[in-house]
């Protein structure tokens, strides 16, 4: 009597992968905007200062003091999640 043969089922493996690798694709990131990363912080504002007469050129040597802060924010989308990246050096 010969021995009866499996059908193999390497489709079904093949679709399963491809499922799995979808599902962190797109779960991935959701995970990560949801849970890990949290909110984003406040943007910065502009402190109200008196208004001076004479105008200040923006060109030139500017120079950072204790308690200066400097960042950006990009609104981005990565997979379908849309979150806001926030980058700041510390005072």
């Amino acid at each position: 009597m010969a021995p009866t043969r499996r059908p193999r089922h390497w489709k079904r493996w093949l679709i399963a992968g491809i499922v799995v690798v979808l599902l962190l694709v797109v779960g991935g990131p959701f995970v990560y905007f949801q849970f890990i990363e949290g909110s984003a912080p406040k943007p910065f504002t502009l402190s109200k200062a008196k208004a001076t007469t004479a105008a200040v050129p923006l060109a030139g040597t500017w120079t950072v003091t204790s308690g200066s802060q400097a960042g950006y924010r990009v609104q981005e989308t990565l997979f379908g999640q849309s979150h806001t990246a926030v980058g700041r050096r510390p005072p």
